[in-house]
């Protein structure tokens, strides 16, 4: 799990191989999004735009998992100066399993639900690892599914900001990150395109071992805290 790079914004911060290297390494591309699911569902790859500069800043890959619900990794950053892949959330809570980790691969959007409504997933959270805050999320899909609208707001959706974030396709995608050359010590790659890419980027399970390993680590920092 790995900096947030959303500065000024909560929710904004908050996804392939080459021949001589193994499949293993980069993920597993049976759980890749189709062209039709894409377009009903949040599940595939999404560039954030920088509140700042107003150019990309961010991609995100979005996985339904087993519990059905909805969850969203950084995968890449376009980094600003004093930045990098090394950036990791020390204003995160103690408690939280993403305290001290890389933001490069870290979850930010969780358990965002299905509602009556089809283009509508509510009752999630997102991370800003910049301030170690976690806020309500809502994801309003547009009717093309070509973008989308991330709010995060404190108990009341009406008492928030918003933010549109744009699909990326597979084709889109490669173009955009090149292909995987070297593995960092610490688990991320450089691409051909001089790109850091998260490890496993393009896979849903690598997305869910990671939740399952936030969960169990809740649950002990959860009983420690009982004993104590």
């Amino acid at each position: 799990m790995k900096k947030i790079f959303f500065k000024n914004t909560a929710w904004a911060i908050c996804c392939a191989s080459l021949i001589s290297l193994s499949h293993a390494a980069f993920g597993d591309m049976k759980n890749s999004t189709t062209s039709s699911e894409a377009q009903t569902t949040p599940a595939g790859y999404w560039q954030t735009i920088d509140d700042v500069t107003n150019l990309p800043r961010s991609i995100v890959k979005i996985c339904q998992l087993n519990d059905k619900k909805l969850y969203g990794r950084i995968i890449q950053v376009n980094y600003r100066q004093n930045e990098g892949p090394q950036d990791i959330c020390n204003l995160c809570g103690h408690n939280d399993p993403r305290y001290n980790q890389l933001n490069l691969g870290m979850i930010i959007l969780e358990g965002l639900e299905a509602t009556p409504y089809p283009t509508i997933w509510d009752d999630g959270k997102v991370l800003d690892p910049v301030n170690g805050k976690v806020y309500d999320a809502k994801i309003t899909l547009a009717p093309d599914g070509k973008s989308m609208t991330l709010r995060g707001y404190i108990g009341i959706s009406l008492l928030g900001r918003s933010q549109t974030w744009t699909r990326i396709d597979s084709a889109e995608l490669e173009k955009q990150l090149g292909k995987p050359l070297k593995k960092n010590l610490d688990g991320y790659y450089r691409t051909t395109q001089g790109k850091y890419v998260a490890e496993d980027y393009t896979s849903c399970d690598a997305m869910q071992t990671e939740f399952n390993q936030m969960t169990a680590s809740t649950a002990a920092n959860s009983a420690k805290k009982a004993l104590s």
